[in-house]
């Protein structure tokens, strides 16, 4: 009786843990590391001079890779969707999207 009384108790604290206990954050080694859609791609229409430098930068994000084949750059903002809307909203920037998402 003690026994099946203990094993009873036992496995009610295994139960109440096992609900209170936070759910592990498993990855196997095939996942994708998570992505945050931090870096994006803004191509603009004029030729980029330096007031088009100072504006891409006014909006929060850093250039990390300058102009490429169709005045592009790729710019990284702590905040991605305030970026893209002040980007959008610029007279000169004719697309302005996420990438690596």
């Amino acid at each position: 009786m003690w026994a099946a009384l203990a094993a009873t108790l036992l496995f009610a604290t295994g139960v109440a843990w096992y609900h209170s206990a936070a759910a592990p954050d498993f990855r196997t080694l095939a996942d994708r590391p998570p992505q945050r859609c931090t870096a994006l791609r803004v191509q603009v229409n004029a030729a980029p001079t330096e007031d088009v430098r100072r504006a891409l930068q006014s909006t929060g994000g850093t250039i990390v890779d300058g102009r490429s084949a169709g005045d592009t750059f790729v710019l990284t903002a702590p905040n991605p969707v305030d970026a893209l809307l002040a980007l959008r909203a610029l007279p000169d920037v004719v697309l302005a999207e996420p990438i690596d998402c």
